[in-house]
């Protein structure tokens, strides 16, 4: 029997809304993260964060932000925005995951059709530590 949790992590979005139950909690936002499919993977987690998922957790070595960027191999057309999000919504760019990469060397590695892809990423990064005058 489908749940919320395996939904988010495995199913697109009419799945997820079908056991969803309203209740936008950070695992659900983890499990969404990891979703491999890159349009789902947005779909849901733009959800969880709209309904107000908190971003900003962090556990077994890995945060909101590591998960997204060291789980794929593959940049998805909307994480650089959903990278936005998530570190508008607290999520630390600092945090170092269990390797003790931050989350601009996990962008780095992972792989884009184009380095132009990462820019929002990089520009998520960068704005949520403004350069000092």
């Amino acid at each position: 029997m489908p749940t919320a949790k395996r939904s988010a992590k495995d199913g697109d979005l009419s799945a997820f809304s079908a056991e969803y139950d309203g209740n936008a909690t950070s695992e659900l936002l983890v499990e969404a993260l990891g979703n491999r499919d890159a349009e789902a993977r947005w779909e849901i987690s733009r959800r969880l964060l709209d309904d107000g998922a908190d971003a900003s957790p962090v556990g077994y070595g890995q945060s909101t932000l590591s998960i997204l960027l060291g789980a794929h191999r593959w940049l998805g057309a909307h994480d650089g925005e959903l990278a936005q999000r998530l570190v508008d919504a607290g999520a630390s760019v600092n945090y170092r995951e269990r390797r003790g990469r931050l989350a601009i060397h996990l962008a780095a590695l992972t792989r884009a059709a184009a380095d132009e892809d990462r820019r929002q990423l990089y520009e998520a990064f960068l704005a949520a530590h403004p350069a000092s005058p």
